[in-house]
Parts: structure tokens; sequence; C-alpha cells
């Protein structure tokens, strides 16, 4: 199984890496011609987009992974704090996440994303550090 990440930072990659149970491959584009490439060779099962609204084509990305076959699920979440007039106008993910996000929260929309039925331990790696007030990434 895998998951992509579009636009995110290598922090965000390194924490989707330790929500997700270890079979799940989270792979990384930060263009619009990467996502291409990565739909084309090796579609993932979801998709999570991640980075400024107005700074991407999350329409665009949206739009490739929708008419994918099969249609690959979109998450949005957004690289900073945003008001609810403020997320993207256009139709551009499936699911939209809201900063603060506590990363409990995160790991739920991912599975619910993956379509997996149970969430698991976070990575010991992570600790507590996850467990924190708000994820900030």
């Amino acid at each position: 199984m895998r998951l992509l990440i579009v636009g995110g930072t290598d922090l965000m990659t390194w924490v989707v890496r330790h929500l997700v149970p270890a079979d799940v491959e989270v792979v990384q584009a930060t263009t619009l011609d990467e996502v291409k490439t990565l739909l084309r060779a090796h579609p993932p099962q979801a998709a999570l987009l991640h980075g400024c609204a107005s700074a991407r084509p999350w329409s665009e990305v949206y739009r490739l992974c929708h008419t994918h076959q099969p249609p690959i699920p979109t998450l949005f979440y957004p690289g900073s704090y945003l008001e609810p007039d403020e997320m993207p106008r256009k139709k551009s993910a499936d699911e939209y996440c809201r900063k603060p996000l506590r990363a409990n929260e995160l790991q739920h929309q991912i599975y619910r994303l993956l379509s997996l039925d149970e969430v698991g331990e976070t990575s010991p790696e992570v600790g507590e550090k996850l467990a924190e007030p708000a994820l900030r990434a």
C-alpha cells in the first residue's frame, strides 16, 4: 500500500511515516510533474496534499487523483493556519483538515483515507513528541 504526500516537507513526511503501519510506503512529490509520474508508474492508494492553499495547483492534483482509475482519495492538510473562509475555493480534495491538529487526529484521518480499520500504535521513535498538544508540521 502506498500513500503519496504532495508538497509536504521532509518533516511532514517523517511524521506521516510514523503514523501509518509499517507496510504503508510513504512517498513524496513536490511538483506536478512528479505527481503525474508517480500516478502513471506507481499509483498510490491515497494522497495527502500538504502546504499553502495558494502555492500549489491543488485543484489539478485533485483532478488527476479523482479521474485516475481507480480514483485516488485525497486529504488536504494546510501548511498554515486557515480560517474556514480561507480554505481552497475550488474542489481540491475529498477531505480537509484544519490546523492545529493533534497527531492522533491526523492519524485517524489518514487511516480513514487509506480505508484501514484500526489505528495502531505510533512508532516508539516518535514517542511523546507526537502526543504533545498539537501537530505543527
